[in-house]
């Protein structure tokens, strides 16, 4: 089976392309059975799950998602508590939250994850600078639009036990695992430059995911590690784990030709199982 990966369709922000329908056409050419996507949809929960159920009904490829903290924000739905709009998401059947999807000898386990700051540089800041969510008059988005970030930690460990209790019910299974936050720092903004750098990602980088990921995906051999949230496309291999992160974008950060099926061709990446 060939799996189509990416990440951060943003189709709101995108709108004045046709993300979906160039995403499905270049899906299907590539002969994708199934596409995983790794959050950051839209910007408001029912248009989420709506353009996956879109994608769905084209009747080429079969899609299967995470939310990720854009999908999960409050400020364009009736919904203002985080745990409701989540609860949203757990009632979508192509959702992959707590709804493992079996494969053969393989297993797809997803889960929004979350941060725990273990990525910023605790040299340089407190855990209180960390839990201000705020720096250089720059405020991370989250703290305004996502009630979880009142406990980013706890949020954090709870995305952690989900997901440990799920790998322990399948131990003989390959697994393939779908977060939207990032799992190993090799996909953090480098820290260069930090004098001139604005903003500072030696401390918004504590926003975008947790080692212990990292540290849970070793201890039940993870196959494959996939993420979207920072905007790169980048893969990386580490400890027997192949870590992918494969993010369309904004199209106004888009390098080099503006047009969404170069753009979908350059994030889109492959795994056979």
């Amino acid at each position: 089976m060939k799996i189509g990966i990416i990440s951060d369709i943003h189709v709101d922000i995108n709108q004045d392309y046709d993300v979906l329908k160039t995403l499905d056409r270049v899906a299907k050419e590539e002969h994708c059975e199934l596409v995983l996507i790794a959050g950051d949809i839209h910007n408001n929960a029912y248009q989420s799950i709506e353009s996956i159920a879109a994608l769905n009904s084209f009747g080429n490829v079969s899609y299967r998602y995470v939310p990720g903290n854009h999908d999960l924000w409050n400020d364009h739905i009736d919904l203002k508590s985080t745990d409701k709009i989540y609860t949203l998401f757990l009632q979508d059947p192509n959702c992959l939250c707590e709804k493992p999807m079996e494969l053969g000898d393989w297993v797809i386990i997803g889960d929004v994850g979350w941060y725990d700051y273990s990525f910023g540089n605790q040299e340089k800041y407190t855990f209180a600078d960390f839990e201000k969510m705020q720096m250089d008059g720059r405020t991370w988005q989250d703290k305004i639009k996502n009630c979880w970030t009142s406990d980013n930690h706890g949020r954090t460990e709870k995305s952690l036990k989900i997901l440990e209790e799920t790998f322990s019910r399948y131990p003989d299974k390959k697994k393939i695992v779908v977060t939207h936050m990032l799992p190993i720092p090799e996909f953090c903004v480098p820290e260069k430059k930090l004098d001139e750098q604005k903003p500072d990602w030696s401390y918004f980088n504590a926003f975008l995911g947790s080692r212990q990921y990292e540290t849970l995906y070793q201890r039940y051999d993870v196959k494959y590690a996939i993420c979207g949230h920072v905007h790169y496309r980048k893969n990386v291999l580490k400890n027997n784990t192949q870590y992918l992160c494969r993010c369309l974008n904004y199209c106004t950060e888009w390098q080099g030709e503006k047009e969404i099926e170069f753009q979908i061709r350059k994030a889109l990446d492959y795994i056979e199982i």
